[in-house]
């Protein structure tokens, strides 16, 4: 391997200038030693708002209204937080599916817990669980589950098409949704955009580090995670779930798809992959000058299990070398040296702003390091529609798979942390990027609609 001079270290920059980044400690081991179950972390979470609980008649009411202007039916939408407030992935989704279900003619109805939690919530009361409610993009308030229950039973009854669609369980009681499912008397459709379902760890980090790949229930590999206590009594509530409502599972790839069916097992009546967005080409990006340096990126948010540690020790090691420029788009500034931040935030008005941010930075090339079984992978796709190159880890679920279905060469995966760094060291990358063929493309959103919910009632 060819090293080039301007990369070499002087224990002068190590010191002054840490160029040659390495913290005293792993990164991993404060992750280790911090890990606690999901149970003692809840002991921190608050409730969202103090609400008094909105009246059943004053629930009915809204939704009748509601029903009036929007004759399909009434979509009754579970999410772990407000998608309203609270930006992200899944928060996406469900705000595309608002406006493509109501464009339907649906009505739209979401929930959220009032008390947020890390895990399931504990089995309780219908008449004490309490939920926060939107209706058609509006926040209307507290509502007991027990008050919808009736009223979606109410509404079923007198012919009312009720259309369960659960996003995420994540502060719920399975128990509780599922009696909401059978007042609906529709086939429920339940989203996988994560592993939550086979874990309390959300990501399935072993002790907030590394990807467990989901052994068997009861494993010996659980006895060592911060999560593994609770994952028994986890998995149990999650299988009389699915038993009970045996939903249509709905998947944004089919790599988690194909990971979900073989790892959990649970009942479902069948299994659609809807992918939350697609890449039209439509221009050839031009090549780079040869005078100007490789612009080199992270997108996204600046968290451990995204990447964002291997990517800090890449940016300080090669702090002054020339061949590179190093920038990070996204909401929150991490203030390294050598890093040029641009701070850019997706919502649901501005869907294709990282893709637009990426291009307009002439980013070369994004490093995804995600530790995590990526779902979907929203900046990938926004990488490779802002015609940047993709270095992306092994095994980081969907990511690879997205540039390797992608038409032209567009990117590289790399199994170990030293990989990366050598590919940088030696000046691989620039020749990796150099010779890709990469075309610019615009991203669509596609089109949730009546067609993805049950056409035909339980019997």
């Amino acid at each position: 391997m060819n090293y080039d001079s301007r990369s070499e270290v002087t224990v002068a920059d190590a010191v002054s200038q840490g160029w040659a980044y390495r913290s005293s400690t792993s990164r991993v081991i404060p992750n280790i030693l911090g890990a606690i179950s999901p149970r003692v972390r809840a002991r921190e979470w608050m409730p969202v708002r103090q609400d008094k609980p909105l009246s059943i008649d004053h629930l009915r009411s809204l939704v009748t209204d509601a029903l009036r202007s929007n004759h399909s039916g009434l979509a009754v939408v579970f999410s772990h937080d407000h998608y309203l407030t609270i930006s992200g992935g899944v928060q996406n989704v469900v705000g595309d599916e608002q406006r493509a279900l109501m464009a339907d003619g649906w009505a739209f109805l979401h929930v959220c817990p009032n008390q947020p939690l890390p895990l399931l919530a504990p089995p309780a009361k219908a008449e004490d669980f309490l939920l926060v409610m939107s209706l058609n993009g509006i926040t209307c308030g507290v509502i007991r589950i027990a008050d919808l229950i009736a009223v979606a039973d109410e509404l079923a009854r007198q012919g009312t098409r009720i259309q369960p669609i659960v996003h995420h369980l994540l502060g719920f009681a399975p128990e509780l949704v599922c009696a909401l499912v059978t007042a609906s008397k529709e086939e429920p459709l339940v989203w996988i955009h994560d592993l939550f379902t086979l874990c309390p760890s959300v990501h399935l980090l072993r002790n907030e580090t590394r990807f467990c790949k989901a052994p068997p229930n009861r494993s010996a590999v659980c006895g060592v995670c911060n999560s593994g206590t609770e994952r028994s009594e986890h998995v149990e509530r999650m299988k009389a779930f699915f038993d009970d409502a045996k939903p249509v599972i709905a998947a944004p790839s089919r790599t988690i798809l194909q990971f979900w069916q073989e790892k959990g097992g649970y009942t479902h009546s069948r299994a659609v992959v809807i992918s939350p967005s697609r890449i039209e080409f439509d221009g050839m990006r031009p090549p780079r000058p040869s005078n100007r340096p490789l612009r080199v990126a992270f997108i996204g948010t600046p968290i451990y299990h995204k990447g964002w540690d291997v990517y800090e020790a890449l940016c300080r090691w090669h702090h002054k070398d020339e061949r590179y420029d190093f920038h990070h788009l996204g909401s929150r500034n991490m203030s390294v040296p050598g890093v040029t931040f641009r701070e850019v935030t997706v919502t649901p008005e501005d869907r294709t702003a990282m893709a637009r941010a990426v291009r307009n930075s002439e980013i070369d090339a994004v490093i995804n390091w995600s530790a995590c079984f990526e779902s979907f992978s929203f900046t990938t796709q926004e990488s490779i529609a802002a015609g940047a190159f993709i270095i992306a880890r092994e095994g980081s679920g969907n990511v690879w798979p997205m540039v390797r279905e992608t038409p032209e060469a567009r990117g590289r995966s790399l199994g170990e942390e030293v990989e990366l760094q050598a590919a940088f060291a030696s000046g691989d990358v620039i020749q990796w990027v150099d010779e890709a063929v990469r075309r610019y493309g615009s991203i669509e959103l596609n089109a949730y609609s009546s067609e993805l919910v049950s056409t035909e009632r339980r019997a």
